[in-house]
């Protein structure tokens, strides 16, 4: 298959979106071997007033003789108006010899269904509104060859048939029977249920999986459901928080990969935490609903937010949030190692809740 000259990369899961713009890069690579590898983040866009488009649009300049094969990644945050302006320039200064990967959140799917339409500028003084802005952007892209693929993580059968897939690519045989134990025990987390399988294809000792097997490797292992960091966070055993990150991340696995997993499941808890304070004349049925809904599954879990939603004080809590952020905004900038000591810096301020109201914070 041809490989296209811009592709739209939507999706929620980063495991997902990962895996499918290393395949597309790799395959830009063989067709251009000479090609300039070039990553853009928002971060890259930030002005005072409009987004400085400066940057990417150089490389979008025909440089003649000068050898200007470019693969270029770019990670959008959002799909709002900075977000758009990219793309709209994208499709209009694109050129022969470039090929673009968009990596962004998940979009609505009539999206993928426009028509591809020739670039045009919008009308001077008439500003589109944000939803006739982000259609427009879609559609020339697609007119100058774009691929826009919305990408949705596998649930149920799919979930189950996902793992089996994935375990036999780590050498191993795996039941429907133990893939849907896995999959009740990951929570959808793909990252997580990745790592694990690869963790079981070094340590398990057979090929043949069993739930037993699964079951005594796995609750080893802190990757497996993803929170035991937040439960230790919650029930304000810094030093346990502290351990349980620093192994996650001297392990072997990406650590941008690693961070983005503890983000996710930090600010899951956190949510649950604020969401309890909020509503605490919830009956215990109400409660369960609750963390259903907001995917805290682990009874640990559920048990450290309780303690959290009662006893955290306010302030710490707030300070945590604002660390937490921190940590995202770094991630998202590409630097796992600057989001690591934020997380490290959110793990230690927590000893003790009783202190806390005592002591002021960092």
């Amino acid at each position: 298959m041809p490989l296209a000259p811009v592709y739209v990369l939507c999706c929620d899961d980063p495991l997902l979106k990962n895996e499918r713009s290393a395949a597309v890069i790799a395959a830009a690579r063989r067709e251009m071997p000479q090609a300039e590898l070039m990553i853009f983040t928002d971060s890259d866009f930030q002005s005072s007033g409009e987004p400085n488009l400066a940057k990417l649009e150089n490389e979008l300049v025909d440089p003649g003789l000068f050898g200007g094969d470019r693969i270029i990644k770019i990670y959008l945050r959002d799909f709002k108006a900075s977000q758009v302006k990219v793309m709209l320039l994208i499709a209009q200064r694109l050129r022969p010899g470039v090929v673009i990967v968009i990596e962004m959140p998940r979009i609505a799917a009539a999206f993928s269904r426009l028509s591809p339409k020739k670039f045009a500028p919008f009308a001077k003084g008439r500003k589109p509104a944000l939803k006739a802005q982000q259609e427009a952007a879609i559609a020339y892209l697609k007119g100058r060859g774009a691929s826009v693929e919305i990408m949705y993580p596998p649930e149920g059968a799919a979930l189950t048939s996902w793992i089996m897939a994935r375990a036999a690519a780590c050498g191993l045989r795996c039941s429907r029977e133990c893939a849907g134990y896995i999959a009740a025990g990951g929570e959808g987390n793909l990252i997580g249920i990745d790592q694990s399988l690869k963790m079981l294809s070094m340590t398990a000792g057979s090929r043949e999986l069993s739930i037993q097997m699964i079951d005594a490797a796995l609750t080893q292992d802190a990757r497996f459901t993803g929170f035991e960091l937040a439960a230790a966070l919650l029930a304000g055993d810094g030093i346990r928080a502290l351990n349980v990150l620093n192994s996650l991340a001297s392990g072997p696995d990406d650590l941008q990969e690693i961070t983005a997993l503890i983000i996710k499941n930090l600010d899951g808890a956190l949510r649950a935490v604020l969401a309890l304070r909020s509503q605490d004349t919830l009956s215990a049925q109400q409660r369960s609903a609750l963390f259903m809904r907001l995917g805290i599954r682990s009874l640990d879990l559920q048990k450290a937010v309780g303690m959290a939603a009662l006893g955290m004080p306010e302030k710490l809590l707030s300070y945590l949030t604002s660390k937490l952020a921190e940590a995202s905004a770094r991630w998202s900038q590409l630097r796992a190692d600057a989001a690591l000591l934020s997380l490290q810096d959110l793990c230690a301020v927590v000893t003790n809740f009783a202190v806390m109201e005592l002591e002021p914070l960092c």
